[in-house]
């Protein structure tokens, strides 16, 4: 979704920082979804200190409106996936 994202709002795209995004588990079962720490990723999310009002670029939020659809769409994934395992016998 974030790829999709991308591919959608970056003007001049080079495929550099949409190599970095990548998922990683936590310690405690969880995914994390992140640009590695490139340098401009907070500029490019609008979370930088030289996004609007110092420039006029407000950011992509591209992490943050995904994080909103993809929560509001959890319940409807967890659903087919539990309907494979079970068709699957799995569960």
């Amino acid at each position: 979704m974030i790829h999709t994202r991308l591919r959608q709002v970056l003007r001049h795209p080079t495929g550099y920082y949409q190599s970095k995004i990548s998922v990683d588990r936590t310690g405690d079962g969880r995914y994390k979804i992140h640009d590695q720490r490139i340098i401009y990723g907070p500029w490019l999310e609008g979370t930088g200190s030289r996004n609007s009002p110092v420039t006029r670029f407000p950011g992509y939020f591209t992490f943050r409106r995904t994080k909103a659809l993809l929560d509001r769409q959890a319940p409807q994934i967890a659903r087919e996936l539990l309907a494979r395992y079970r068709s699957r016998g799995l569960l």
